[in-house]
């Protein structure tokens, strides 16, 4: 029986809010407490199930044939015995992939899901590429799939593909083939009405069926959901599941020329905390004049300007990043022409506030988002880091800034905070969010707000995320340096949980700083961070990913020359097992 189609004709777009101070109470992470909407619904499904797998070696040798010449290393689910982690060098008797095609790699994938079927419990008829998680690098090439099941996608479930070289060596199994559809009556009749009735909405939606993976017992199982896009009456975005069997609510969750020039402008290195502003050049920013326009190169110079066109900019609109103000004036700038060439500059009013300058803000947004895009591209070719992103600025709340799901929001100054998009460390973070949504998936809350924190790293080199957050002793967001440790510290706030990720990869930092320098640590920690999420799902997944890409040959049992690095600063904060060749200090 098929699910009720929905009455609604809107169909809301949600996303992930984030970058709340850890002291204060988050609509996202306890919406029950910021829509009264939710008063009804059980404390234990409102939020988002995050699905992390532990994992064991393998005790027995019976699914070495998992690799060519039976040199496989297996990690089994903890719980259900399945095999979770495969690795070897190769894991298939072929010559490794020269100059190949995406198509090549989703080729060689499905045929070792073809050859291992009955090991793996699927077919390469179950799986569905995951486009946005394919990366091909001269070093390593990833592959992602999303699991099916009687046609249905599962969302816990993925398997990725790991290529060293062009040689397949190691398989991340989450496809959950081991996982029996739970048993249950016919479909529960109106599954809307099921939201309708709890929720009382504005506007609710059906937008897919899917199942969930849940553990029961020393397994797991499935269960067929139903999900809606709900808005409701106090104007919050959720997006609910209903067990399609039983009519009862699975999970509620938030989205909340001829004439050349230059374009340049003044912002803050870092932040407008203790921090002069300085003039530097805006790239790929959209140049203005009667009958046309122009965009700047990567150094903020264009060329090509018609003879008597007079250029401007008319608010930060450029190929990469467009920023909108939702309050303030929009940032106007007319040129100066000496000669042949043409200089736009913004400068910011002395008489603004510096911690609440609504002009400046829209320079610092510009830049810093076009910054961390193209330090980006130095390691990954995302698609989407070539679509536009948009940036809302100004706008009138305070004390936060959040991911919707398309677009970056930064708030105004007020409430004893500073104008978040005056601390480039922010919007970093929320552009992580950004990254991450768009390549493998945020499945994990926590990895995502962990991640998007060492996305801030690699461009402020700083334990310290957000300087001057605060307006009365100019206290940061969080810091780094705070120890968390799995799984000790799981399942708390997100962010703070996010800790336990966020703090491997700076004491990673630390590590890879003594051991090259820091240039050189930032380098290799930008190459682990960034290549590592499209092939990760949790944070309980980032270890095994690291010594792949670091490796140069990608057997398992090859110690690369970061090895001790990573296994020193990931087993600090319960992601690994101390490797006993690593000193411990």
């Amino acid at each position: 029986m098929r699910m009720q189609a929905s009455r609604a004709s809107k169909v809301w777009a949600l996303g992930f809010s984030s970058l709340l101070m850890a002291s204060s109470a988050s609509a996202v992470t306890a919406p029950s407490e910021a829509d009264s909407s939710l008063s009804g619904i059980a404390a234990s499904k409102i939020g988002i199930r995050t699905l992390r797998t532990e994992e064991r070696e393998s005790l027995t040798e019976s699914l070495n044939s998992l690799a060519a010449g039976g040199q496989a290393a297996v990690k089994l689910d903890g719980r259900s015995g399945a095999p979770r982690l495969i690795s070897g060098a190769p894991l298939m008797f072929t010559s490794s992939l020269t100059d190949a095609t995406e198509d090549d790699y989703i080729r060689v994938a499905r045929r070792y899901v073809e050859e291992h079927a009955s090991e793996l419990g699927f077919s390469p008829s179950d799986m569905k590429l995951n486009a946005n998680a394919t990366l091909l690098a001269n070093d390593v090439q990833f592959v992602s799939f999303k699991i099916l099941r009687n046609g249905i996608e599962i969302q816990d479930a993925n398997v990725d593909f790991r290529f060293k070289n062009g040689a397949l060596v190691q398989v991340a199994n989450k496809s959950y083939s081991e996982a029996k559809v739970a048993a249950g009556a016919d479909d529960h009749l109106d599954l809307q009405g099921v939201v309708e009735k709890a929720l009382t909405p504005k506007s609710v939606a059906m937008t897919r069926e899917l199942y969930r993976v849940v553990p029961e017992g020393r397994g797991y199982k499935l269960v067929r959901v139903a999900e809606f896009n709900t808005l409701t009456q106090n104007n919050k975005l959720y997006v609910v599941e209903v067990d399609a069997a039983t009519g009862e609510m699975f999970e509620v969750r938030p989205t909340e020329f001829n004439f050349d020039g230059v374009a340049k402008g003044e912002v803050y290195e870092r932040t407008y905390y203790k921090q002069k502003a300085v003039t530097l050049p805006y790239r790929d920013l959209y140049i203005s004049f009667d009958g046309g326009g122009i965009s700047t190169d990567g150094d903020g110079k264009f060329t090509g300007l018609p003879n008597k066109a007079e250029p401007a900019v008319k608010g930060f609109q450029g190929k990469l990043v467009n920023v909108e103000p939702s309050s303030g004036e929009l940032v106007n700038v007319d040129g100066d022409k000496a000669g042949n060439s043409w200089t736009l500059e913004f400068k910011r009013s002395s008489n603004e506030d510096t911690s609440a300058d609504k002009a400046m803000a829209q320079s610092m947004t510009f830049y810093h988002l076009n910054k961390e895009i193209q330090h980006a591209k130095r390691w990954i070719n995302a698609k989407w880091l070539n679509k536009q992103l948009t940036a809302n600025v100004n706008i009138e709340e305070s004390c936060n800034a959040y991911w919707d799901g398309s677009t970056v929001n930064l708030f105004s100054a007020g409430n004893g905070c500073a104008n978040t998009a005056l601390i480039a460390d922010v919007f970093y973070h929320e552009w992580g969010h950004g990254l991450h949504a768009n390549t493998s998936g945020i499945d994990d809350r926590a990895y995502s707000e962990g991640f998007s924190d060492a996305c801030a790293l690699l461009l402020t080199r700083n334990n310290l995320v957000g300087p001057g957050f605060r307006l009365s002793n100019g206290a940061p967001v969080r810091d780094l340096k705070t120890m968390k440790v799995y799984p000790k510290d799981s399942n708390t706030e997100v962010h703070q949980e996010g800790l336990i990720i966020a703090g491997a990869y700076w004491d990673l930092f630390v590590e890879l700083k003594a051991q090259h320098g820091e240039d050189k640590a930032v380098e290799v920690l930008s190459n682990f961070v960034l290549k590592s999420i499209f092939t990760t799902h949790s944070y309980t997944d980032v270890y095994d990913a690291l010594l792949t890409i670091d490796s140069k040959s990608g057997k398992s049992n090859d110690k690369s020359e970061n090895f001790c690095s990573i296994n020193k600063s990931f087993s600090r904060h319960g992601l690994a097992k101390l490797d006993k060749t690593c000193d411990a200090t």
